[in-house]
């Protein structure tokens, strides 16, 4: 008898979790290790209340919290993972994670009952720290958001004004100057017009989330289709030929999803090799999710640049070669990602290139 009680405390002692053992009363008549720290005192014969004042943590589904009583468990009533608080001598709040059960006599009546108690303040304390760290960025990032908005918007303004008297000035001057200056006036002209559709394309950014409509049915089809009406013009100058399968209907924002292949399309035009432009638009799908591709026969883009072809102001040929402030591809990014959604490439110089996005069934991103 006293083998199997020193066998019996060495388990309970061993134990990481503060475990307590009441008789049917309430009373503790064995603690853990842990347990007996966890108390600061000798909690023998003492009522489980009174030596573990409880707290019951408010949750969201439960306006408040209140003390925590043994009565339900002792009636026979089982408890798992309840969090609770307890306030140390030393003042310390500890969060905890209670589970509890009767100990049953033969005859099927309660003799007692186990609790076992696992810390969780250092779990929860990172908890709090992510969450605040995570509404810090959100923050911050709709703030950016805001100012490149604004700073955009504003910029626009003087903008047109220089370029109103740069174009002025050229048509006044040209061929009247000598020749550097008539190379000046171009620089500048060039510049401006540059300038405007960087601005215009940040518009355009800071606009997917601050000016995002709500999900609604949206036909890729027809999507598709609105973003070949806003292409004609580059189509009929290149010669491309765009073709797509049978695309679905999903929730999306039906304004930013014709965005997206358009931008994807127009990419396909502008890289092309000397042969005419071919586009093909394909929908398949996944686990949760339609997955689009957009296959071109371009010029095809080398591996080692995939890492950065997401990012802003990002290009990967002189802008002498080929138009274009590196915006386009972020843009996308910013929709599928806004969508719920991711968006990568497969490509091969020389081999032409796939873009894919994926967008859920459901449309879980940002509605709105």
């Amino acid at each position: 008898m006293v083998a199997a009680e020193r066998l019996a405390r060495s388990i309970l002692d061993q134990a990481a979790q503060a475990i307590v053992v009441c008789d049917e009363t309430g009373r503790i008549i064995r603690a853990s290790h842990t347990a007996r720290q966890l108390c600061g005192q000798n909690p023998m014969l003492q009522p489980f209340d009174a030596v573990f004042p409880l707290q019951v943590a408010a949750q969201p589904e439960r306006a408040v919290g209140g003390p925590f009583s043994l009565v339900d468990v002792l009636r026979g009533e089982r408890l798992r993972d309840i969090e609770v608080c307890l306030t140390l001598r030393d003042g310390q709040v500890r969060s905890l994670l209670l589970s509890a059960g009767p100990l049953l006599g033969a005859q099927g009546e309660v003799l007692g009952c186990v609790v076992t108690l696992t810390d969780i303040t250092e779990r929860r304390r990172a908890e709090r720290e992510l969450e605040r760290q995570a509404r810090e960025l959100a923050r911050s990032n709709a703030e950016l958001e805001q100012f490149a908005y604004i700073a955009s918007h504003d910029l626009q303004e003087p903008l047109r004004t220089v370029g109103s008297f740069v174009e002025l000035l050229a048509r006044r001057y040209r061929g009247k100057l000598d020749e550097d200056a008539d190379d000046f006036i171009e620089f500048i002209v060039d510049g401006a017009a540059r300038m405007q559709r960087l601005i215009e394309n940040l518009l355009a950014y800071s606009r997917v989330t601050t000016k995002g409509r709500e999900f609604q049915p949206a036909d890729c089809t027809a999507a598709l289709g609105q973003a070949v009406v806003n292409l004609q013009l580059a189509i009929q100058q290149s010669g491309a030929v765009v073709t797509n399968d049978d695309l679905p209907t999903v929730m999306a924002d039906e304004a930013q999803l014709v965005q997206l292949f358009q931008n994807l399309v127009d990419n396909a035009i502008k890289f092309r090799r000397e042969e005419p432009p071919r586009v093909h638009v394909s929908a398949e799908q996944g686990e949760g999710e339609w997955v689009f591709r957009v296959r071109d026969n371009g010029i095809g883009i080398d591996p080692g640049f995939f890492h950065r072809i997401f990012q802003m102001l990002q290009r990967w040929h002189g802008r002498g070669d080929y138009p274009g402030a590196g915006i386009g591809l972020a843009l996308c990014k910013k929709i599928a990602e806004r969508h719920g959604g991711r968006i990568w490439v497969e490509s091969k110089l020389g081999k032409g290139s796939t873009f894919s996005f994926a967008i859920p069934f459901e449309g879980a991103g940002r509605n709105g």
